[in-house]
């Protein structure tokens, strides 16, 4: 408690009104908790720059300066409330600036000299003074306070005089003094002068006020209720003398910062002889870089030419060594062809060799190609019926249709650049054909889409707008695959299990009726249950020529760069998928069988297919939708 004591000993508050001095010896006459719950109770922040000591609670301690500005703010209201014009509670500085020129011009010739001192007046006051009182010294109603002044200045003659000067005079000379407290520099006892100035300004505004207003019936009405204690000695002129003396002790402190700054420039002159010196050795090698910048188009010239000449004999040499590896590569590709056409035949003769040799059928655990196969096995082996071949397949009945169904419900989830990205693709020429076309078609499309979710994409929500499109249209089967939802991770899905699924809707399709599938042996049907790619693909093969020729079958297939993997080796099934591809459209186009439209979207970017897709003589047009959407922007 000692402690304490001395420390509440120690805080120097400022002068006190008779209301606070009052308020303060009757909470200091209660007991020792009282005292300890005045002291130490909820304390309130209150602005350093009126002097209030930190620790009172509003109501029981305020500086005088407060009071004031809450007994002006009173007055201010008080005027505002009693009379129909001007509002000086909420004035701004143009209002001060008008009436002050209204006074001035009303006593002063024909106004044009005070037309110049009040713009003076105003400059000066906007500029420095603004910026120099605090803000939470309550600038606005000073500012109410300066303009009721000046109003009262229009209508006394005498009063008129000594305030106008007296106003012109601080505005002048404090503009001086903050210039020089910014640019001379200024100690802390200069600017505790400078605060001890604004103080005195604050605290006497009332008192100015009331010697000047006090007989007017709105101050009467709130005279009891202001709480600062007013001087009953003070007259207006003293007012204005002890601002004016104010200014001047400030203006004596400018001085003695001007004349000390003097001072240290004239101290400092020595120094611009050698200033000069190094101003010259610098000119001088600034005329040294120059020239070397002259130089410098030359020797970048030089170099360019030279880069330019090697790139000539680069380009040369590789456009040789690509000749020749063109013509290597058609050699190793006849080549091979020549190969698959002996390993074709070998198995051919196999074959036929197994057939004569085997009269009873026994199973066999593997597989083999079946494109030259005797067309009369049914005479040997039953015929498979449609629902054992999609029981075997062993892919869930609505399974496609609900995966149709949830990307069409997740439509509205995409931002509009990327459905608008992905919606282009209905300008290019090569989807317009691929959709019209009257003879097969293959497209490979890459949307480069910035945000790909691990499911559902924009380039799925259009496959799917699609399907349902196709749809609608007469003699169309539509066939899709969405392999980011259909398709599981694991070693039992992948490509073999888009193989089914695309059988899988063919055989539920319209064109089942149509689908004879007594061409389908033991060993074939054996391999389809087992998943075996090769049985499958060769399987949809069979089936697609077996459709009536009037008839069109939409592929549709999406996020197949999910399958360009080494996992499950995936990424080899995903190519050998597409060579099936290219292998049906070949054979349907040779026997002048049903028509095939092929689409295969990637919603980001390939990362083996492509290498397929843009091979020389492919069969397949390939748009990059990032690059085409980039062309239609910049145009």
């Amino acid at each position: 408690m000692e402690e304490r004591e001395t420390a509440i000993k120690g805080l120097n508050p400022p002068k006190l009104s008779r209301k606070s001095r009052h308020e303060i010896k009757r909470y200091s006459s209660s007991s020792t908790g009282n005292a300890q719950g005045f002291f130490l109770g909820g304390r309130k922040t209150i602005p350093p720059a009126l002097g209030e000591p930190a620790g009172f609670i509003d109501w029981e301690f305020k500086a005088e300066e407060r009071l004031a500005l809450e007994d002006l703010e009173k007055i201010l209201n008080a005027h505002d409330e009693a009379g129909t014009g001007t509002k000086y509670r909420e004035c701004e500085w143009a209002t001060v600036f008008d009436i002050m020129f209204q006074a001035r011009a009303k006593y002063e010739g024909d106004g044009r000299a005070a037309r110049q001192d009040a713009a003076l007046f105003g400059f000066n006051l906007t500029s420095e003074i603004m910026e120099l009182i605090p803000e939470d010294w309550g600038l606005r109603t000073l500012r109410g306070g300066l303009a009721l002044l000046l109003k009262v200045a229009k209508c006394n003659l005498v009063m008129e005089t000594k305030i106008l000067n007296v106003f012109r005079d601080i505005s002048l000379r404090m503009a001086t003094i903050t210039l020089a407290f910014e640019k001379l520099g200024a100690e802390e006892g200069e600017l505790q002068r400078q605060r001890d100035f604004f103080c005195t300004v604050v605290r006497d505004m009332p008192l100015l006020i009331r010697r000047l207003l006090g007989k007017e019936k709105w101050y009467v009405k709130i005279k009891n209720s202001l709480r600062l204690q007013l001087s009953e000695t003070d007259t207006a002129d003293t007012i204005l003398e002890r601002w004016k003396a104010g200014i001047s002790e400030l203006n004596e402190h400018m001085e003695r910062s001007r004349i000390a700054s003097l001072s240290d420039i004239k101290s400092n002159t020595n120094l611009l002889t050698a200033m000069q010196s190094s101003i010259e050795a610098s000119k001088e090698s600034v005329g040294q870089l120059s020239d070397q910048m002259a130089e410098l188009p030359q020797v970048v010239q030089r170099v360019v030419l030279g880069l330019l000449d090697r790139f000539a004999e680069t380009l040369r040499s590789n456009n040789s060594g690509a000749q020749a590896q063109t013509l290597l590569l058609e050699q190793m590709h006849q080549r091979l062809r020549e190969m698959e056409d002996e390993r074709q035949y070998i198995q051919g003769l196999q074959r036929e060799n197994r057939y004569l040799r085997e009269l009873p059928r026994i199973p066999q655990p593997g597989w083999q190609y079946t494109a030259n196969a005797d067309t009369d096995m049914s005479r040997i082996n039953p015929p498979v019926t449609q629902m054992e071949l999609i029981g075997a397949l062993g892919v869930r009945v609505y399974a496609h249709m609900k995966v149709l169904e949830d990307v069409l419900q997740q439509s509205s989830a995409f931002d509009v650049p990327s459905l608008r990205q992905v919606r282009g693709l209905t300008q290019q020429v090569e989807f317009a054909h691929w959709l019209k076309s009257e003879s097969c078609s293959l497209l490979f499309v890459e949307c480069f889409l910035q945000d790909c979710s691990p499911t559902v994409t924009a380039a799925s929500v259009f496959s799917s707008s699609l399907v349902c499109t196709v749809s609608g249209l007469d003699d169309v089967i539509p066939l899709f695959f969405f392999a980011r939802l259909d398709g599981s991770v694991s070693d039992a899905g992948g490509p073999a299990y888009m193989m089914r699924s695309l059988i899988f809707q063919l055989l539920m399709s319209r064109a089942a009726q149509c689908l004879n599938l007594g061409f389908i042996c033991s060993d074939w049907f054996e391999a389809c249950a087992q998943q075996n790619l090769s049985a499958l693909c060769e399987l949809f093969i069979e089936l697609l020529c077996r459709v009536p020729p009037s008839t069109k079958v939409y592929c549709i297939l999406e996020g197949l760069d999910l399958y360009e993997t080494r996992d499950f080796l995936w990424d080899i099934q995903v190519d050998y998928v597409a060579d099936m591809f290219e292998v049906l459209v070949e054979r349907l186009e040779e026997e002048e069988r049903g028509k095939v439209n092929v689409l295969i979207m990637i919603p980001d970017r390939s990362q083996r297919l492509y290498k397929r897709m843009w091979r020389r003589e492919s069969p397949w047009s390939c748009i990059e939708l990032m690059d085409e959407m980039e062309l239609a922007d910049g145009v």
